[in-house]
């Protein structure tokens, strides 16, 4: 894919300093088998979050993914485009995907429709960065400064109709009001020794979740000594959503899939409107993409 790119806002007067935009193909090699002795250097500080806003403004779909220290894909987030044939215009589906990362993480934004499922176990035999033909790479992108607002990496039609560009720089829409979701109506109970905070209605909007849910708890319980079971029944409660959208109106987050929100976690979930109470436990974010 034909590639340009600006390392600033288009009305940006300053460089964009607060992160790296790699648009050269070689990029994927920077992940190879000697990673111990090549390591792509983190960021100082590079625990600290930040907010990433990818956008796509072509006419294609393009899949994200978050890459690990060895190179390997994660997530596999489809961007879905805002123009043309093979967007969704009627405002149920975002053109953009917002990452609530952490300084040094890598991203690397392709074009592959094989990969847009939104799964680990992606059908095509991508799951390293280097397997991404060259051809198909359009841009990586690492932050590693904050920058008070989110990182905004958009990718864009190229001059005259041919290939892509990319731009990078601080967010205008990320404001707006916190979408507060911490007093969201839940229902407690177990499920195979569990707690469970379901949303109302989430069971009979998916059958068979519950079921599925419950079988998998039980074989992991079955799977991991006595004590350890005992203590994930005793310290593990999951939050069961029909769907999440979080964050701030101008740039919203909508749940996908599952996540882990580590214990002592309570401020981070409450900056985003939820509830501090789902520290130390596993969210679904939608029924609709586990059941």
């Amino acid at each position: 894919m034909t590639l340009s790119y600006k390392m600033a806002d288009e009305s940006a007067l300053e460089p964009w300093l607060a992160g790296q935009l790699f648009t050269d193909s070689a990029w994927l090699l920077s992940f190879d088998d000697e990673y111990e002795d090549n390591a792509m250097s983190p960021a100082d500080g590079a625990s600290e979050p930040v907010v990433l806003m990818f956008k796509n403004e072509t006419a294609e779909p393009l899949t994200l993914c978050w890459v690990d220290a060895g190179g390997k894909l994660h997530h596999f987030y489809c961007v879905n485009p805002s123009v043309g044939p093979k967007a969704i215009q009627d405002g149920s589906v975002e053109p953009s995907h917002t990452e609530f990362a952490s300084l040094g993480d890598h991203f690397v934004v392709f074009d592959s429709a094989v990969a847009c499922q939104g799964q680990e176990d992606n059908a095509s035999n991508i799951t390293l960065a280097h397997d991404i033909p060259p051809d198909a790479f359009v841009l990586a992108y690492t932050p590693t400064a904050k920058a008070g607002t989110p990182h905004i990496v958009r990718v864009l039609p190229g001059a005259g109709g041919e290939g892509v560009r990319a731009i990078v720089g601080p967010g205008r829409s990320g404001g707006g009001k916190l979408l507060d979701t911490s007093n969201k109506v839940m229902e407690k109970g177990t499920l195979s020794g569990f707690v469970v905070h379901a949303e109302p209605g989430v069971w009979q909007a998916f059958p068979g979740l519950r079921r599925t849910l419950k079988e998998d708890l039980l074989e992991v319980c079955r799977r991991v000594p006595p004590g350890a079971a005992a203590a994930l029944r005793a310290q593990t409660a999951f939050w069961i959503n029909t769907s999440l959208t979080y964050g701030r109106e101008g740039s919203p987050t909508v749940g996908r899939s599952m996540c882990y929100h580590p214990k002592g976690g309570g401020s981070w979930l409450t900056a985003q409107g939820m509830n501090p109470a789902k520290a130390g436990g596993i969210e679904m974010y939608a029924g609709l993409h586990a059941s």
